[in-house]
């Protein structure tokens, strides 16, 4: 059960960071709001999905030392797409609110 929750963590990391990519780049070719709208959501879901898998990896981490290196690192790996989140936010407001100097 454990090799298999890690497995879940490392997938839904992965789909999360493909799926958000892409809908990243589209709306940057798009410029549709509808995208910016689907974008938005997708972070919310994603966001409680990844939260779930990630406090299941953790209270896994708590009662199994044996494979505790293994869960946490799988912790580390959803944990990554939160700067990866931020950044794209970042440039997303940088095109949408453009500052002249």
């Amino acid at each position: 059960m454990i090799q298999k929750s890690i497995l879940i963590g490392k997938q839904c990391a992965l789909l999360s960071f493909i799926i958000g990519t892409f809908l990243f780049m589209i709306f940057f070719l798009e410029q549709s709001m509808l995208l910016l709208k689907t974008g938005i959501i997708y972070i919310l879901v994603s966001f409680f999905i990844n939260a779930f898998v990630l406090i299941h990896l953790i209270y896994l981490a708590i009662f199994n030392p044996k494979e505790r290196i293994d869960l946490v690192l799988t912790c580390g790996i959803l944990l990554l797409n939160i700067p990866i989140v931020i950044g794209y936010i970042y440039l997303l407001s940088i095109s949408l609110f453009p500052t002249k100097y």
